[in-house]
């Protein structure tokens, strides 16, 4: 069978008979790609890629983008049953815990990324840097776990509001995402990088280099 028919089944049989064991959290949250957009800026604007796709790599098939979408309802299944376990409660707890500040940050600057009134060399590099897109798809799935969370758990919602979590989360795409699809990207179990370029026409234009950079 092939991997990409195979995975789905296989997270089914982890969910259906391995929710509540130590170590199913990890192995799920194993596969996102790292959530850090400051970094991923900063490094894309450095080694300036032009190929959206990785070279010579094993498992290509596992693209970032596919296999985040592939994880998210299982993530957001374990979030809804937290309540039956109090050791998965206690693990995710940890988890939002390790990753709000950073989940946080990152959507701070994803609200900020924009590309102006024209796209320069820099955005187009920026836009076929694989690691960039890879960073939005672990970024938005962490995102919507974490909403889910602050949902049901109350010790969630003190690291992490909701209605600013939500609001966070819509104000990283543009208007017309943001329009067509109320509800936070991800949500829907598709967390495909519909947000690599988010445009604020209020907001003054901002380079790729002074977001990676902090300023």
């Amino acid at each position: 069978m092939q991997v990409n028919q195979a995975l789905p089944l296989l997270l089914d049989l982890l969910l259906e008979e391995c929710w509540d064991t130590p170590g199913t959290l990890e192995v799920l949250l194993c596969h996102l790609p790292q959530p850090d957009l400051r970094s991923a800026l900063r490094e894309a604007s450095e080694t300036g890629r032009s190929s959206l796709y990785e070279q010579d790599e094993a498992n290509v098939f596992a693209e970032p983008s596919v296999m985040s979408a592939h994880v998210l309802p299982y993530l957001l299944q374990m979030a809804e049953r937290s309540c039956e376990s109090s050791a998965v409660g206690q693990r995710l707890s940890a988890w939002a815990e390790e990753s709000a500040a950073q989940v946080l940050d990152s959507l701070a600057v994803c609200k900020e990324l924009h590309p102006g009134e024209a796209l320069t060399p820099a955005w187009l590099a920026l836009l076929m840097d694989p690691q960039f897109h890879g960073t939005l798809c672990g970024l938005f799935t962490r995102a919507a776990l974490l909403l889910r969370l602050s949902n049901t758990s109350e010790h969630v919602r003190h690291l992490c509001d909701p209605s600013a979590l939500h609001a966070g989360v819509r104000g990283s795409r543009t208007p017309a995402q943001a329009q067509r699809d109320p509800l936070p990207l991800g949500c829907n179990g598709c967390c495909g990088c519909r947000a690599a370029a988010v445009k604020e026409p209020e907001r003054d234009s901002l380079s790729v280099h002074a977001v990676s950079n902090g300023r």
